[in-house]
């Protein structure tokens, strides 16, 4: 018999925590689906849940990251939280306690303007000019989806 499993699935380019979910008979697939690539590793969370993530997402030309309290390692991409014990149906942490924990990084462009002021009688003109941009990397706030 099938069931459906309930895992948080965070987004961090909407920069969304939600619930989704998984079949128990069909789990590393779905969990790769809800992912987006074929390639998973896991790690952590806390005693009883673990996270799956995509194992090449930090690959060059990222436009940001996740961390996770307590974990050293940036990871890139959507992440899966799971619960480990197979007969739990759902994570036992709350969305709430769970988005304390994660930290999503992207990156920012500032641009860098040169303004020049001329005047001519009493007309006062500025001309302003974009001579680059100055990166940054700033977090972002993580809104929780409850459907």
């Amino acid at each position: 018999m099938r069931r459906r499993k309930t895992v948080y699935l965070l987004d961090p380019f909407l920069a969304t925590l939600r619930r989704a979910a998984i079949s128990d008979k069909r789990e590393a697939e779905d969990i790769k689906t809800l992912i987006g690539c074929d390639g998973v590793d896991a790690v952590a969370f806390d005693e009883a849940h673990s996270v799956y993530f995509d194992d090449v997402g930090l690959n060059v030309g990222i436009t940001g990251y996740t961390t996770i309290d307590g974990h050293a390692d940036p990871l890139g991409g959507r992440l899966v939280i799971t619960h480990n014990d197979a007969y739990q149906n759902a994570p036992a942490i709350s969305l709430e306690a769970c988005v304390l924990r994660l930290n999503v990084f992207r990156a920012v462009m500032d641009p860098i303007i040169d303004t020049s002021r001329a005047e001519t009688g009493e007309l006062i003109t500025f001309i302003s000019v974009v001579t680059g941009f100055r990166l940054r990397i700033a977090s972002v706030m993580i809104e929780i989806i409850d459907l």
